[in-house]
C-alpha cells in the first residue's frame, strides 16, 4: 500500500504512491479516502506520463475538457497544458493566460463542476 502524512493538522498529506505503475482497485480507494480527508493530495516527483494522468484522473469521474482548446495537449483534450517556457524551453516570464491570475475555478458557470483539479508540473525551476 502507500503511506499517507498530513502536511498540516488540517489540510493536505503527501502519499508516497508510484503513480506511473498504475493503481489497482483497492489502492484507489484508499486514495479516494485520503482525498476525501486531507482535500488535497501531493505525490512524490515521479514520471507519469500523459495517459496515465487521464486513467489516474478518470478513475475520480467524468474528466471535464476544458474549454479553451487552445491549451489541450496534443493527444490527450483532457490534459490542459500551460507554460511560461519559450519556444527553446527558457522561461520568458509571460504568462500564457493572464484571466488566470486571479483565484478562479474553472467551469463554475456549468450545472455541473468538476469535484478536483490534478496538477502535474513538468518543469519546476527555482
Amino acid at each position: 500500500m502507500f503511506s499517507a502524512r498530513p502536511l498540516t493538522p488540517n489540510l493536505g498529506a503527501r502519499l508516497d504512491l508510484d503513480l506511473g505503475r498504475g493503481v489497482d482497485g483497492a489502492t484507489f480507494a484508499e486514495v479516494y479516502r485520503a482525498f476525501l480527508r486531507y482535500q488535497v493530495l501531493v505525490f512524490p516527483p515521479q514520471d507519469l506520463p500523459p495517459g496515465r494522468q487521464v486513467e489516474f484522473g478518470r478513475r475520480f469521474g467524468e474528466l471535464q475538457i476544458h474549454v479553451m482548446n487552445q491549451y489541450h495537449s496534443d493527444a490527450h483534450p483532457e490534459l490542459y497544458r500551460l507554460s511560461n517556457l519559450d519556444e527553446k524551453g527558457r522561461p520568458n516570464g509571460k504568462h500564457p493566460d493572464k484571466g488566470t491570475l486571479e483565484w478562479h475555478t474553472d467551469g463554475s458557470w456549468q450545472r455541473v463542476t468538476g469535484q478536483a483539479t490534478i496538477i502535474y508540473a513538468e518543469v519546476v525551476a527555482g
